[in-house]
């Protein structure tokens, strides 16, 4: 009996300290994981900082390369420099970062239908009712007292779903928005954008934009200098001959940042809408939006 009894004490100690060094080794891991994380993180809010000070510069005008890249042209300079950096070395890692013109983009809160059908167009919507209850559940979601469009959506619609919330009725704040609307919802393709038929197609989130409310009319949608590639082909706007001159008044840019720590470890990306004040010949910038755990296309 005595020895069955050292047996079992034996195995049970056997069984503890496996349990503790299981364990120990998981939290040892999730403590690694972290510190990689937050190194990941602490990269990428140094792209952004690059990107700030790159955007502080005296900027005169703004184009786009072939691929859709904002260039930058600096006082005094004759040639552009490209609005982003890759792979630049802090602290045994890297960060990359870029900047990209959100005036150049279609504001979601003034499209017209005409512009809103173009550009779903442009993400493989052809014609249909899908595409109206698009366009009118769009209008129907920003409108405060507007009427209830035929195809559209209003309270009663988005209060039977489940789980329910409220039509907001008023103006997009986010894009993101976007994928509670219904038409979008059911189909979060149009807003990520994908492949379709061996045809890469974009989506919403690259074409509109809820920030540049106070630059931009119905008649001039966009800053067409920077607008890419398939807002042109969406709204018929020809290529621009010569870049544009960066107006006096509040210009929003999105960055995009992407820190790489040291080794195999995941890489951590964010998106950031700035707004780039002038007033009185000294420059301020104003963080609009901002997403820490953004995952890139």
């Amino acid at each position: 009996m005595a020895l069955l009894l050292t047996v079992w004490l034996l195995t049970l100690l056997a069984v503890i300290a496996g349990e503790i060094m299981t364990s120990g080794r998981v939290k040892a891991a999730a403590e690694h994981n972290k510190r990689e994380d937050l190194s990941a993180l602490a990269l990428a809010l140094a792209g952004y900082q690059a990107a700030v000070a790159f955007l502080d510069g005296d900027i005169e005008k703004l184009s786009i390369d072939e691929e859709d890249q904002l260039l930058v042209y600096h006082r005094g300079e004759t040639e552009p420099v490209l609005a982003a950096a890759k792979d630049q070395p802090l602290a045994g890692g890297t960060f990359s970062w870029s900047v990209s013109d959100e005036d150049g983009l279609v504001n979601i809160n003034k499209a017209t239908s005409t512009q809103l059908a173009n550009l779903l167009r442009q993400c493989g919507m052809g014609l249909g009712v899908e595409r109206d209850t698009v366009i009118d559940s769009i209008l129907d979601w920003r409108d405060p007292k507007g009427p209830h469009h035929l195809n559209g959506a209003e309270e009663d619609y988005y209060r039977g779903l489940d789980p329910p919330y409220s039509c907001k009725d008023d103006r997009f704040d986010v894009v993101e928005e976007l994928l509670l609307v219904k038409g979008v919802r059911e189909n979060p393709r149009l807003f990520h954008g994908g492949e379709v038929d061996g045809k890469k197609l974009p989506g919403l989130r690259n074409l509109v934009t809820p920030y540049n409310d106070e630059n931009i009319s119905r008649s001039t949608p966009l800053r067409p200098s920077t607008a890419p590639g398939d807002v042109r082909k969406a709204l018929n706007l020809t290529s621009p001959s010569a870049p544009a001159p960066l107006p006096e008044h509040s210009s929003y840019f999105e960055i995009i940042a992407t820190g790489k720590p040291a080794g195999n470890a995941p890489p951590r990306s964010l998106r950031a809408v700035v707004r780039r004040d002038k007033d009185a010949g000294s420059r301020a910038f104003t963080l609009v939006y901002y997403n820490d755990t953004y995952i890139p296309e």
